[in-house]
């Protein structure tokens, strides 16, 4: 896996794989040969994410899911029960949640001491990505082929709102606003923004000769990069939609990408 840091890492791009941290002292190479051994014979490594203290990765492979400890490149919890390919995972923020979506339609949170299953909420589609509200209270994802985006309580695993995308097909990618009053998803059409505070009709970005595979929102909420199937990556003030920056860096297309910092200071 390839990270790439941008002008005092500003910005984080990743490829399929194994995300580093300097701050690891541990080998590339092992890293690599325990996870795809935790996940199975044959299964690849769809999605990783770090814990906010960076002590823990989460990995989801094959059928299942995986807990690290980065030091030791140890195994710690192994979550098994869904039914096909797991596609993405994230932790909860705050809490001993972790969530899991796969091609088997369901989103699924785990408690991360005990490796149980505590909640499942059935979907019509593909779990390609969803976003969890910084409270931890909240989870968004695609419901199905319809280009909605539902708004789910993670106690209770109630519906709580829907989202109507303006652009048909999958949502490739989700993530909220740390205000948690943006809701932005990125299809094959272009970007569509949502203002959770209002029910006005949702803003959109169209995507140029390419289609957004990844989106990442600043922390304060003003730009938004994204990556695309052409290996570009974009920066969009989100207020305007006027594009900032064009960073033409990969040869292939950019699966995630990250914000590292509080706020967008530009690039030279």
């Amino acid at each position: 896996m390839t990270t790439c840091l941008f002008t005092c890492c500003y910005l984080c791009l990743g490829f399929c794989g194994i995300l580093q941290r300097a701050t690891a002292p541990i080998e590339r190479q092992d890293l690599d040969l325990e996870v795809q051994s935790g996940h199975g014979q044959g299964a690849g490594t769809s999605s990783v994410e770090f814990s906010s203290d960076g002590k823990l990765l989460l990995t989801g492979g094959g059928y299942t899911a995986c807990l690290w400890e980065v030091s030791s490149a140890l195994l710690i919890r192994r979550f098994s029960g869904h039914r096909s390919d797991v596609l993405t995972v994230a932790f909860v923020p705050e809490r001993s949640l972790v969530v899991t979506g796969a091609k088997d339609k369901t989103i699924r949170i785990w408690d991360s001491g005990l490796r149980s299953e505590v909640r499942r909420i059935q979907c019509e589609s593909w779990i390609h990505d969803f976003a969890i509200t910084p409270d931890g209270k909240r989870v968004f994802a695609q419901q199905d082929d319809s280009a909605v985006i539902c708004e789910w309580d993670i106690d209770t695993g109630r519906k709580l709102r829907t989202y109507q995308s303006p652009f048909p097909g999958d949502a490739f990618s989700i993530c909220a606003s740390s205000d948690e009053r943006l809701v932005v998803a990125a299809f094959v059409d272009g970007l569509v923004i949502w203002d959770r505070s209002d029910y006005a009709q949702p803003r959109t970005i169209r995507s140029q000769e390419t289609y957004f595979t990844s989106v990442a929102l600043s922390a304060d909420g003003k730009v938004v990069a994204t990556g695309s199937s052409n290996g570009v990556v974009h920066i969009w003030e989100l207020k305007t939609g006027i594009q900032l920056r064009m960073l033409g860096i990969h040869g292939s297309h950019v699966t995630d990408v990250y914000w590292l910092l509080a706020v967008w200071c530009g690039l030279a």
